[in-house]
């Protein structure tokens, strides 16, 4: 187990690594390819006024400014929108899909609990959403265009949380 899970963050450094070098090459800085972005999305949500749109703090083009925003840009992709806050009907859908996903967490958590597995090649599918996530939360300050692009990534968490749900699961089909 010690040994996969070294393997597994190794590689998913590797990865990162190469990602943010071949990005470099393609687009020069990544920060402030990522912060432009940021700025034409909260532009285009000023001129536009989307129903689901949300006040964001804007970043500045370095990397140190990428990883303060980090937390924020995560709670954006992951929490919100909370349900005091929201302001029209189709973000109930994302909070009942964020609560649904906060069960199957608690649910894999206990199941990992009662039946450890070798969790590896799971926390390497989560290593690669997190970083997507935090992309997509500092970048999209809309309800609705987040609850589009985060759909892949739900749909991959959901499959690496399965090997940790599956022994409750079988447990109570029997």
């Amino acid at each position: 187990f010690k040994y996969a899970t070294l393997t597994m963050v190794c590689s998913w450094f590797l990865l990162v690594s190469c990602c943010f070098m071949i990005f470099s090459t393609l687009v020069g800085n990544p920060a402030i390819y990522i912060a432009n972005k940021q700025h034409e999305f909260i532009a285009h949500t000023q001129f536009s006024n989307p129903g689901s749109g949300f006040s964001m703090k804007p970043i500045e083009p370095e990397l140190s400014s990428l990883f303060k925003q980090a937390p924020f840009a995560l709670m954006n992709t992951t929490i919100k929108p909370f349900p005091w806050a929201v302001s029209v009907s189709p973000e109930w859908l994302m909070v009942l899909e964020n609560l649904y996903l906060f069960f199957l967490i608690l649910l894999s958590v206990y199941g990992i609990r009662k039946h450890p597995i070798n969790y590896a090649w799971p926390l390497w599918l989560l290593f690669l959403i997190i970083p997507f996530l935090i992309l997509t939360g500092t970048v999209t300050p809309v309800f609705g265009a987040l609850m589009r692009y985060r759909s892949p990534v739900i749909l991959i968490f959901m499959i690496s949380i399965t090997p940790f749900i599956h022994p409750l699961i079988k447990k109570y089909i029997k």
